[in-house]
């Protein structure tokens, strides 16, 4: 029978005033806090930090009041929630609906016609398109076609919403919101319209675009009024859907231009509903759930749920610096505060989930609970439609049965709002014992009609089966005794629909004892018409070199198919149809949870993990996980199948919380819907470079045309990282199967000589970098031309016109173009032509926003499209080149010019886990070590290790590699490169000296089988990373530079073409570092028409099948090896899409100097430990490790994924 039993324990919320706490109370690191408390302090003012609904840290006057300014969007659109909890609003209402004469004044806008298009949602998601300025404004752009950032469309709601109620707002936001939240009169003042009449119809009119004065007090009652999903104390104040259209932008927003793009930086893809977010993790430290209010001043009310956290914070400007990105002031603010809550939140043990984003449970006093004193209940969907469960030491669900059982049955059917426990006597099967001295259910499945059962507490675990559903209960004559003291069966559907394949699956955490935690979680299969026979039963035994499974008819082969150190604790996994993902269920329990009997018990507090993975033995992701939930786990959960909504998003944990039968609704977060590209994508790191490969493949062409275009595009709008004055690798893959590896990188001039760059024995490092002497002859355009003549559809013609036409016509100038031209400006200065392009009459130099147009540059362009690639390197340009560095000491000469062609390679071909990967071979140090790292990872199953690990080998194999670059790579046409470096048996011998407990010391390279005779050498007769690919089945990854910003920073008069410093990627001496602290030896030392080294890695991948499924590089100097390494990783082992390989942090060890350059997004845990292993720790943030490009085939959704960098702005898109 039903016994309901509700939790009176609830979110904590404040009453006259705040509960408070010290950060260490809570796990907090204090001193991160601190320090942003300062930083915030630089601007005066007051702040306030709640976590978990208590103050752990604030500053100031709490009384205080400030002029919020635009931080009052986000408060007044509070109003706009309560108007749809009302049912006077909807989001997508038209305006007019509401307001007949909105949008006028003035009269141009009635003219246009665009009023009658403009929707609520539009004016709360700055898209309607109404002027700056608070008044009557004009329409700038026809709604819904661009992002805007305005005071106008705002006030325009608030009019709109004053109509709705026909009385002064203040007075609804008083009555509905500021009482019932606990705001005191006095501690927040909302003033009256300052841009128009005071009234409207006879009541105060207000403004949303400012207008606010509040304390810090009453504005973290109103951002944990948000936290709390729009609730305060059980009642409900705003509706779920507002708070879910804040949380969550519509799906179009972040893909709309902006019409004033240099103002608000990438603003699209972070915001919604007068709320700012971190949606697109623009702020690395924060999570992406973070949502907040921002005014000028930089008054902020931030929410972030995934870390039951507001923050609160008004006064003066915060510190920022001209160019900074617009986030950029946050990120020491915001990033520092979310960073100090890691302890309390504890390092992943995997990376977060893309498919589920995360899980949203209803509240805990919404908990139904049954069958009061009774624990245990593993459950599984029967051939009958009901659900069987057993509970252990109790009396099951009302009557309860008159003796307390170890064991004991029960049938449930109905839904989870109304369902029906009866008990299920079986003399067979019921035992009696408390606590580990009687047998207990640990995991139930139906198969063809039968139930099976594991009984823990049986030394170690038992098999029963019952062929009328629990009433009769027969025992197998074996059991298991190594591991498996818990085991769970694998539920699929009822009576096992929808399963995998004809196998049984089994977890359990890898002890013989259902009261220990573990390292890990173990896995065994056997065939379902076999289950009885204890000889079928096989154990994972690890990964083959492909990525499948490997089994054991051997237990003590297994191996941990989930890592948890220390926290494996009773697991359940049900497969979750909608994605296609197995959820795996475990209460975190740690020693420390052992009662007074030395027994483990979190049936009252503890943690719980939710994770995922495509298939039963992984790789897993995190979807939930958090040590601490509001409410015991108990000790044991699972997700009912039968309980999954057909959609997916809704399930329900059973779980033995409080010593009950616990039912909690649980809605899961799924990712977007991506777009659907099957014609083609581009990936580059500036969208009008996008755009014109893109158009490049509308107008007829291929992949080939779209990565070349693309290529000379960015050469006008991120000429500081390329151009026509640098050089390229192309590599390209053919439909028919051809693989193409064209080299078009820069060549020592005839003039040069070994020791040109010493001065009296010492190396004059500035002279490879900058100015006369720091030019190679460019190749970039050679290899363009040939990549487009004889693999291409277009003429190079059609793709250097528009790029013309750009240069000339100019663009505004992006935060990261100005914050180059700023850290390189007196460089610059140095050379006429530089500083007539870069620097504007006044001598100031172009900032972000200004229009860069570069004449000289588009008559280059032009002149190449009209008599071809000879004009620029048999004619005009070489001449000028010649003359200039005649003139100014320079060695570069227009023969050196005439006789430079690009060369074909044949491409580096190697395997790894199944997979083809496609590399370049040298001049390019990237393919091969690309491909020796990840021989050497080949031998460690990366998948099952714990990240920490994970890292460690890969810092301790880029390290092996980068002493071996230093050594022996160079050009092949000058050097002896062994082939050997990518042997497997090499690989072997490196791998085996690493030792993961510890960084070990690589005094020098290795020694490569075969490396005088065996070597690379085959031909056929800043940087900046792009992929594209088409629906034919061409495939291009294009690596291009001029090497360090605006390479040489010379510009050759009349030329408009920034002219590269890649001598300096020679070994200007040996073991002398370049400008990226790299080192090299004889093979790389200068030689007339030499390539120097390079590090660029483009990359192309064969799946299983032999059919190209992603095209991946990067840029940053020799973090670009380590990027696609990385990158490679994330996807092949980790089963990352694109996005979210790229956006993953990242680590690089170049092995001199020695040092592990770590981004802050791996985490202070991760970095903790890899300290203590003996690793010298060098944070990173922004690009400091680079920036990565990448298309892939997403073969089921028969789509193209394309992804850039979500470190800097870029674009990826497809059609």
């Amino acid at each position: 029978m039903l016994l309901f039993m509700v939790s009176q324990a609830a979110a904590q919320y404040p009453g006259g005033s705040w509960e408070a706490a010290t950060p260490e109370s809570l796990g907090v690191d204090k001193a991160k806090l601190a320090q942003a408390r300062d930083y915030a302090l630089t601007g005066e003012g007051s702040g306030r930090i709640i976590y978990r609904g208590k103050v752990v840290m604030e500053w100031g006057d709490p009384k205080a009041m400030y002029d919020l300014k635009s931080s009052s969007k986000g408060i007044g659109v509070t109003l706009l929630g309560i108007a749809m909890k009302d049912g006077k609003a909807n989001l997508d209402d038209l305006a007019k609906k509401h307001h007949p004469d909105f949008g006028v004044p003035p009269d141009e806008n009635k003219q246009q016609g665009w009023p009658d298009k403009v929707t609520l949602r539009m004016l709360a998601n700055q898209t309607a398109g109404f002027a700056k300025k608070g008044g009557y404004e004009p329409l700038l752009f026809e709604p819904g076609t661009k992002w805007h950032y305005s005071d106008g469309g705002p006030n325009w709601l608030a009019e709109c919403l004053t109509l709705d109620y026909g009385r002064d707002l203040d007075a609804v936001m008083w009555e509905r919101v500021f009482t019932p939240i606990g705001i005191k009169q006095g501690d927040i003042r909302w003033r009256t319209h300052a841009y128009r009449p005071k009234e409207f119809n006879g009541v105060p009119r207000r403004e949303f675009g400012s207008g606010f004065t509040a304390n810090v007090q009453a504005m973290a009652r109103l951002g944990y009024l948000y936290l709390r999903d729009g609730k305060w104390n059980g009642q409900e104040i705003l509706p779920k859907a507002f708070i879910d259209a804040i949380r969550h932008p519509e799906p179009g927003l972040a893909g709309l231009p902006q019409h004033e793009p240099e103002l608000h930086e990438l603003a699209p893809k972070h915001y919604s509903m007068l709320w700012w977010n971190n949606i697109d993790g623009t702020i690395s430290d924060l999570p992406k759930d973070a949502c907040w209010t921002w005014g000028m001043y930089d008054s902020l009310i931030v929410v972030v749920p995934s870390l039951d956290l507001v923050v609160v914070r008004a006064g003066k400007s915060l510190p920022r610096e001209e160019g900074d990105a617009h986030y950029e002031p946050l990120k020491p603010f915001l990033g520092v505060i979310a960073s100090a809550m890691a302890p309390a939140r504890a390092a992943l043990p995997y990376p977060r989930s893309t498919v589920i984003t995360g899980v949203e449970w209803s509240p805990v006093e919404s908990i139904v609970r049954s069958a009061r004193g009774s624990d245990n209940w593993p459950m599984t969907w029967a051939d009958d439609d009901a659900q069987y469960t057993a509970y252990g030491d109790g009396n099951g669900f009302e009557p309860f049965v008159p003796q307390k059982l170890s064991m004991g049955f029960a049938k449930i059917t109905g839904g989870p709002g109304g369902f029906t426990g009866t008990n299920v006597r079986s003399s067979s099967g019921e035992t009696i014992g408390h606590g580990p001295t009687g047998k207990k259910a640990s995991g139930m499945l139906c198969v063809d009609g039968v139930l099976y059962l594991w009984a823990r507490n049986a030394g170690n675990a038992q098999l029963a089966w019952s062929e009328d559903h629990g009433v009769t209960w027969q025992w197998s004559d074996w059991k298991f005794t190594t591991s498996f003291g818990c085991p769970t069966f694998l539920n699929f559907g009822k009576n096992y629909a929808g399963a995998r394949d004809e196998f049984v699956y089994t977890y359990s955490q890898d002890a013989d004892s259902a009261y220990n935690v573990a390292d890990g979680v173990v896995l065994a299969r056997v065939p379902k018409g076999k289950l009885k026979e204890q000889s079928a039963w096989e154990f994972f035994a690890g990964l083959h070199a492909d990525g499948t499974a490997r089994w054991s008819g051997e237990v003590k082969d297994r191996q941990h198919v989930l890592k948890h150190p220390g926290k494996a604790y009773r697991t359940s996994v049900s497969y979750h149809a909608s994605t296609k993902r197995y959820l795996l269920v475990q209460p975190i329990a740690s020693e420390e949870a052992r009662d007074k009997s030395g027994r483990l018990d979190v049936r009252f507090s503890g943690g719980l993990a939710v994770f995922d993975a495509p298939e039963p033995w992984g790789p897993w992701s995190t979807v939930f996980y958090e040590p601490t939930w509001d409410t015991g786990p108990g000790d044991s959960a699972s997700l009912p199948v039968k309980w999954m909504a057909e959609d997916g998003r809704a399930l329900h944990l059973v779980f033995s919380g409080n010593d009950s039968f616990s039912i909690r609704k649980a809605t899961l977060k799924m990712a977007e819907p991506k777009p659907v590209w099957a014609k083609g994508a581009v990936a580059s790191v500036h969208p009008l470079a996008t755009e014109a490969g893109l158009n490049a493949m509308k107008r007829g062409g291929n992949a080939v045309d779209a990565a070349i275009a693309t290529a000379i595009t960015l050469g006008v709008v991120d000429g500081h990282n390329s151009g026509l004055g640098g050089g390229c690798f192309v590599l390209i893959r053919r439909m028919d199967g051809l693989i193409i590896a064209i080299d078009g990188r820069e060549t020592a001039p005839a003039l040069a000589t070994r020791d040109m760059y010493l001065r009296d024995g010492k190396v004059d490092d500035e002279a490879s970098k900058t100015g006369a002497l720091a030019p190679g002859t460019p190749g970039a355009l050679a290899a363009y031309a040939f990549a487009i003549e004889h693999h291409g559809k277009l003429n190079l013609a059609d793709v250097l016109l528009p790029a013309a036409k750009l240069a000339e016509e100019g663009f505004a100038l992006d935060a990261v173009y100005a914050r180059k031209l700023e850290s390189t400006k007196e460089e610059l200065a140095k050379f006429p032509a530089s500083k007539a392009l870069f620097f504007k009459e006044d001598g100031s130099l172009l900032k972000k926003g200004d229009v860069l147009k570069q004449p000289d540059l588009a008559r280059t362009l032009r002149n190449i499209a009209e008599h071809g690639p000879d004009w620029f390197y048999r004619g005009e340009v070489a001449e000028k080149v010649d003359a200039w560095m005649k003139e100014n000491g320079g060695i570069l000469r227009k023969e050196d010019f005439g006789r430079y062609e690009a060369k074909l390679h044949v491409p580096l071909q190697t395997d790894y886990r199944g997979y083809e990967i496609l590399g370049f071979p040298p001049p390019s140090s990237g393919g091969v070590h690309v491909a020796q790292i990840l021989n050497m990872l080949e031998t460690f199953e990366l998948a099952s290790m714990p990240v920490v690990d994970r890292e460690h080998v890969i810092a301790e194999s880029m390290k092996l590699a980068f002493a071996d670059r230093a050594h022996w790579l160079g050009d092949p046409d000058f050097a002896k490169v062994p082939r050997g470096l990518i042997h497997r048996d090499y690989a072997r011998e490196l791998a085996a000296k690493i030792d993961l407990t510890k960084a070990t010391v690589v005094p020098s390279h290795g020694e490569p089988p075969r490396a005088q005779e065996d070597i690379f050498g085959d031909t056929l007769k800043h940087t900046t990373h792009l992929s594209a690919a088409d629906a034919e089945g061409n495939w291009v990854a294009l690596t291009q530079t001029v090497n360090t910003a605006f390479g040489s920073k010379v510009i050759v008069p009349g030329t408009g073409v920034i002219l590269n410093n890649e001598m300096d990627d020679f070994a200007v001496a040996p073991g002398v570092p370049n400008a990226f602290k790299l080192v090299g030896a004889e093979a790389n030392a200068i030689a007339p028409g030499k390539r120097p080294l390079s590090s660029m890695s483009p990359t192309i991948v064969l799946d299983k099948d032999g059919e190209p499924f992603l095209a991946i590089g990067a840029a940053g100097g020799p973090t670009i090896i380590s990027q696609t390494l990385q990158n490679l990783v994330n996807v092949l082992d980790l089963k990352m899409g694109v996005e979210e390989a790229l956006g993953a942090p990242r680590l690089h060890h170049q092995w001199s100097p020695d040092e592990l350059r770590v981004e802050k997004a791996m985490g202070d845990e991760v970095m903790k430990v890899l300290r203590e292993r003996g690793h010298i720790i060098k944070e990173s943030s922004g690009v400091g490790i680079g920036v990565s490009q990448g298309v892939m085939w997403d073969k089921e959704a028969k789509s193209f994924r394309a992804a850039h960098d979500p470190r800097v702005p870029g674009k990826a898109d497809g059609w």
